[in-house]
């Protein structure tokens, strides 16, 4: 009779131990989600500012009459949007 009783315990702690390492698993790709979309959210304001300082940069290195035409160019498209 003893025979059973520790089958059935020792079935009885592996589905504890499965449930357990399920909602753990779980819980862990959900934080690693969020991580992930804050770093992404982060990472965007980041190179979005990267981008700028880059692009005065090479502005800079224009000659005066590409930088003119340069410019003319962006405010024309940016009040053609608005």
């Amino acid at each position: 009779m003893s025979v059973p009783i520790t089958t059935c315990m020792m079935i009885y702690f592996k589905k504890v131990i499965w449930q357990t390492l399920n909602r753990q698993k779980r819980e862990q790709r959900v934080c690693e989600r969020n991580t992930d979309m804050n770093e992404a959210y982060d990472l965007g304001e980041e190179a979005d500012w990267n981008n700028l300082v880059v692009l005065k940069q090479e502005v800079n290195k224009l000659s005066k009459m590409e930088q003119v035409i340069f410019y003319d160019h962006l405010f024309l498209t940016r009040r053609s949007q608005n």
